[in-house]
């Protein structure tokens, strides 16, 4: 693997959301990549980013990088499933190019990845499914633990665990998470599935909570 990185906005003020949960993420990357600490002034470089942009932090064995780049936009996307299980899910290492591939295979915006008929992560982001009651489902297993997703957990009722192809038919709503774009409405799934207005209402609901943080 050529490394791992997390992106995260730094907000006016200079703030992150979720700083901690991107250091601990970029801490364990690198105990599992390189088994060592992360790289020295890495945790003050982030630290002291003030200038409100998108950045994406890279570590490499014994050096890291920090590259700015334009806040990206937070629009509805529409999903297909694609057969892929990434390497090393629990990491989000640098190894992009199986997951562009699935963007471009798909005929959506974007796609949900599976394992046999197990929903497991978007190509670049966390899918979780808003039940009728509301609460939001989110697929465990094989796959990279979003930051978005954690802070979501802590202020919107939410659960983790297996969910089937099958099962998105129950669902009324889904969104899609990562911390460049935040919260996204998913606005179809394949041919067949989309979001009731209830589902609609409470994704647009969570969005608003989540851009208040």
């Amino acid at each position: 693997m050529e490394g791992h990185f997390t992106t995260f906005n730094v907000l006016p003020g200079g703030r992150i959301r979720g700083l901690s949960y991107h250091l601990a993420r970029l801490t364990f990357g690198h105990r599992t990549l390189y088994g060592r600490p992360l790289p020295t002034g890495l945790v003050d470089a982030v630290s002291s980013l003030r200038e409100p942009n998108t950045y994406r932090v890279t570590c490499h064995a014994d050096s890291y990088t920090i590259d700015a780049r334009p806040t990206p936009p937070s629009a509805p996307i529409t999903c297909d499933f694609y057969p892929l299980t990434r390497k090393l899910p629990q990491v989000k290492h640098c190894d992009l190019d199986p997951q562009w591939d699935a963007q471009r295979q798909v005929d959506a915006d974007d796609a949900i990845l599976v394992t046999g008929d197990l929903i497991t992560e978007g190509t670049m982001f966390n899918v979780g499914f808003i039940a009728p009651d509301g609460s939001l489902v989110w697929p465990d297993g094989d796959l990279l633990l979003g930051t978005t997703q954690q802070l979501i957990e802590e202020f919107w009722p939410s659960t983790r665990r297996e969910i089937h192809i099958a099962d998105v038919e129950s669902f009324i709503g889904a969104i899609a998470t990562n911390a460049a774009r935040g919260v996204r409405s998913i606005t179809a799934i394949g041919a067949s599935w989309v979001p009731t207005p209830q589902g609609t209402g409470i994704a647009a609901e969570i969005a608003r909570h989540y851009q208040c943080l």
